[in-house]
């Protein structure tokens, strides 16, 4: 299998994915990024990767602002208006979706480890966004889904461990 060969399988087998597979595989995706975060606090114990620090805020901000606003906001503004403009100016679905990743890290500059970490999640929004949109389905929809439901496994943890 030529590695072209290997891609379409890929994107054919993506397609293939009902939306709520494809949300809980994304879901499982955006959490790779703990694997690295964890392995850097083991060797620097008072390693601090950043982040909004909406749990300074309150339950209550950090949910409406977390689960709600953040991911409608950067949805629209890092998948919808990015992927699209691209995509109308004739760049390629993968183009857009690694430009949609660096905008959406950019877009989370508390640190450089953070703004890499989210990186990997935009790419992987991106990827939900650029999959439903070709299939015909409510690409918006699903993307903030998958990254409201990122945001609230976060606050959970927030709330109930941290």
């Amino acid at each position: 299998m030529t590695p072209r060969q290997h891609s379409l399988s890929l994107k054919a087998r993506a397609n293939a994915l009902a939306p709520l597979p494809l949300m809980a595989v994304a879901l499982l995706l955006t959490y790779a990024t703990v694997i690295p975060a964890s392995l850097v606090a083991l060797v620097d114990p008072h390693f601090a990767a950043g982040g909004p620090q909406l749990e300074k805020k309150g339950i209550a901000a950090m949910l409406l602002v977390g689960v709600i606003v953040a991911p409608l906001v950067e949805t629209a503004l890092t998948q919808w208006a990015c992927i699209r403009l691209l995509r109308r100016f004739g760049c390629r679905a993968g183009v857009a979706m690694f430009a949609s990743a660096a905008l959406f890290g950019i877009a989370h500059t508390y640190s450089l480890f953070y703004m890499l970490m989210m990186a990997w999640v935009g790419l992987v929004l991106a990827a939900v966004f650029v999959i439903e949109d070709e299939r015909g389905g409510r690409p918006f929809v699903l993307t903030a889904s998958v990254h409201a439901m990122h945001n609230g496994i976060a606050a959970l943890y927030f709330i109930f461990v941290a």
